[in-house]
């Protein structure tokens, strides 16, 4: 039900995220769509999904298009688009606020993690579950069941982290080995990442300046 108020309603929040004028909006993952309160509101309202799991779309309209399981959300600092990993659908979405429409921004439905340093939307992803969008445009992406982290910048999808046979916990980037991150979020500076790594119960840090070396810095 939409319009009803928010402390009333059935809530299956997984994911939450804020934008700089006071919406709140949270990803439901077992009913796989999107809600909002808006700001000053005391009222939910549906603003992506049906409210009924299926086969994940790439492109719609954003109430009419179906998602596989949606954990996560973030958007982007101009508060016009966020992103939505669709973990069993292997996209990666974004959702433009001002348009009501839903478009790919990564993956080719093909659960695998394959295709670094092309296309993003001809590219694999593998089970996406947390996703963070930084000021300069540039979206990462933790696949869970590959235990790695993707970055997606202009179009280009690229390898930044984990997959690498170093079971410590520190290390170059591509040389480390994560298991199962699922939630992931960055500094304002856009110096570091932080990783939730779930099966190492473990939180990692990823410096992104110069050298991409990997960090333990919790657990």
């Amino acid at each position: 039900l939409d319009n009803i108020l928010a402390l009333s309603t059935n809530l299956y929040a997984m994911g939450v995220w804020g934008d700089t004028v006071g919406n709140l909006l949270y990803a439901e993952q077992s009913v796989c769509r999107v809600r909002r309160i808006a700001a000053g509101s005391t009222l939910v309202v549906s603003v992506a999904g049906t409210g009924m799991c299926g086969p994940g779309a790439s492109s719609g309209s954003a109430t009419s298009v179906t998602f596989g399981a949606t954990w996560d959300i973030f958007g982007d600092s101009s508060g016009l688009n966020y992103y939505i990993p669709d973990y069993t659908s292997n996209f990666v979405l974004l959702v433009s606020v001002s348009s009501n429409t839903v478009s790919l921004l990564a993956g080719n439905g093909n659960g695998n993690s394959l295709g670094d340093g092309g296309s993003a939307t001809a590219a694999g992803v593998h089970s996406p579950l947390g996703i963070y969008a930084d000021t300069f445009g540039v979206t990462y992406v933790c696949e869970n069941i590959d235990s790695v982290v993707r970055k997606i910048s202009g179009g280009i999808i690229t390898l930044l982290a984990g997959g690498g046979s170093n079971t410590g916990e520190d290390g170059p980037g591509t040389a480390v080995s994560f298991n199962a991150p699922n939630y992931i979020f960055g500094d304002s500076g856009g110096y570091y990442l932080y990783i939730a790594d779930l099966n190492n119960f473990k939180v990692r840090r990823i410096g992104l300046s110069g050298a991409i070396v990997v960090r333990t810095v919790a657990g």
